[in-house]
């Protein structure tokens, strides 16, 4: 499911959601894991291949946990090495360095009735973030049924309506 097609029901349904795909802050998440700002080479390949997804995309896929997982290696690895300040100046920040060095992917199952009221869209796990994502296309999949069963009434009384001018001519 893509954001096209779950805006407008978060838009109207589920506000709070809309609203944290919307506008990713730094205290929900750094910048640098979507992307969102000016990343040094070595990171932008770890981006690179879901730049074209929405925030929102990227949330379900768990991009960011992959983001980060790829940085915490490369973090790992230039520990092995000397620091080069010009070439990894994103990884050299002493908060970044800790930020990812303290982060620890969420291993979480929590039911949907407590997901539903947390908006902490990014310390969801991979299990969570695919249950909501499921009872999300499960709302959207039955407003869109009743949509269809309302045409189909309707169109079925103007049926009944056109027969019954024509039969009367």
């Amino acid at each position: 499911m893509s954001w096209n097609d779950i805006q407008v029901y978060l838009e109207s349904k589920e506000r709070e959601f809309y609203i944290k795909f919307n506008d990713v802050s730094n205290n929900d998440l750094p910048s640098w894991v979507l992307g969102t700002n000016n990343v040094k080479d070595e990171f932008k390949s770890a981006q690179s291949k879901w730049k074209n997804l929405s925030i929102f995309e990227k949330w379900a896929k768990g991009v960011d946990l992959e983001i980060i997982k790829r940085s915490k290696e490369i973090l790992l690895n230039l520990q092995k090495r000397v620091l080069d300040k010009d070439r990894y100046g994103p990884l050299t920040d002493y908060m970044t360095i800790q930020w990812i060095k303290n982060y620890e992917e969420p291993k979480t199952n929590r039911p949907l009735y407590m997901l539903l009221d947390t908006y902490s869209i990014w310390q969801m796990s991979r299990l969570e973030r695919k249950k909501l994502h499921d009872y999300w296309r499960t709302k959207i999949q039955e407003e869109l049924l009743e949509e269809l069963s309302d045409l189909q009434r309707s169109h079925e009384k103007i049926r009944q309506e056109i027969n019954e001018i024509y039969f009367n001519i």
